[in-house]
Parts: C-alpha cells; structure tokens; sequence
C-alpha cells in the first residue's frame, strides 16, 4: 500500500497515519483505524481532518460521546468547517440530542447551503422529532441538490409516510431502489408502508429482503 510505502520512509507523515486509518476503517478495522488516527493527532494535534476522521470511526463503534468530543476539536480549529458541524449533527442524533442535531445542521448548511447531505440528514433527525412537513422540505432540498443518491429518496420517503401519504412514499422507496438495490432501509421502508395500505401479506418480502441487507428497522 502506497501509504505504507509512505510511513516507511518518513514515519512521522502525518497524512500518511491519517490515510492508513482511513482505509482500515473501510475495511471494519475501526479500533486499529482509531489508533492510526491518534498517531496522526500526536504529530499533528491541529490537524483537523484526522479528528473527524477519528470521529467517525468512534460512531461506527458506537462510542458517541467519545466521536462527539472528536468532532468539537475539529470545530475548535475550524470553527467555519462546515463538514465538522454535520457530522457533529450525526452524533448528536444518535445520542437522541435532536434539536441540537438541527441546530448543528442548520450551521452546516448557514456555511454551505448547497450541502446535500446536511440537508439530507436534516431532514431525518425532523423525522425522527415527528416534524414530518419540515422533514420533506429538507428531502425535497438533498434531492433537488443530488436526485442520483438512494439514501435522500428513502428519507423523503420517510416523511411522507409519516405524513400518512403512504402511496407517495412507496413512489420514493422505489427510486431509492432503482438507485441502489442495496438500499435495505428503503426496501424495510416500503413494506411498513404496504402494511400501513393493509397489505400485510405483501409487505412480508420487503422486510425479508430489508433484513438481508442488514436493516431491521
């Protein structure tokens, strides 16, 4: 690996740990990912990217206080980083910390209004909150700025179904479908909906399909 290579020749290249955590955290590999990261940090405590990094793989461990503590030292040094403030957002969500979730979304999107995937999961926390109009709004915007990601159809989805306009969301899990057949929320998603029109028989499929790719609601 060409990071490797790198860290052979200069063991204190501080992209080098960064991009080496990076790949093993896509490979599952998060607690050796973190250890890579606090390498990083330790040359370079002020170098912004490895702590969100770092936070990130701190959320796939489930450790979101911790990812929390990661994402707050990156805004430290970078307070306008607007990427810093989503995922600052997404680990607030998962603590159950909604409205400030929001807050930090709407800092986001302040910094950067075209941000499709801050408006996106925006749009999931106001879900979440019951705030379904607001929510498709946000849908609405994330797929008007990038139509091509399945996650934003699903999410859109979501909020019309809350909205009791289940026909209309099924429309959505079916584009986040055609996008990505992997998508499991979205085939999970539809069948609540089928089951929701009383065609609990039919909706069957889509949960097994869901469950096989991992979602389970």
């Amino acid at each position: 690996e060409a990071y490797e290579k790198a860290l052979d020749l200069d063991p204190n290249y501080v992209y080098g740990w960064d991009a080496k955590g990076y790949v093993l955290s896509s490979l599952g590999r998060y607690n050796e990912s973190i250890g890579a990261y606090e390498r990083a940090l330790e040359l370079d405590p002020e170098y912004k990217y490895a702590w969100i990094d770092k936070g990130d793989a701190l959320q796939e461990l489930g450790r979101y206080n911790e990812s929390l503590e990661a994402y707050e030292k990156a805004l430290e040094l970078d307070p306008e980083y607007e990427h810093g403030w989503s995922h600052k957002g997404h680990a607030l969500q998962n603590l159950g910390r909604y409205n400030e979730a929001v807050d930090a979304y709407n800092k986001a999107l302040e910094l950067s209004p075209d941000f499709s995937n801050a408006w996106n999961n925006k749009a999931w926390t106001l879900y979440l909150i019951g705030r379904f109009n607001e929510s498709l709004n946000c849908a609405d915007r994330a797929i008007k700025l990038d139509p091509s990601i399945a996650t934003f159809w699903d999410t859109k989805g979501a909020a019309l179904a809350g909205l009791g306009r289940h026909d209309d969301a099924i429309q959505c899990y079916d584009k986040a479908i055609e996008l990505d057949r992997n998508e499991g929320a979205a085939w999970w998603h539809k069948g609540e909906s089928i089951k929701a029109l009383g065609r609990s028989d039919e909706a069957e499929s889509f949960f097994e399909m869901g469950k096989k790719l991992g979602f389970s609601g």
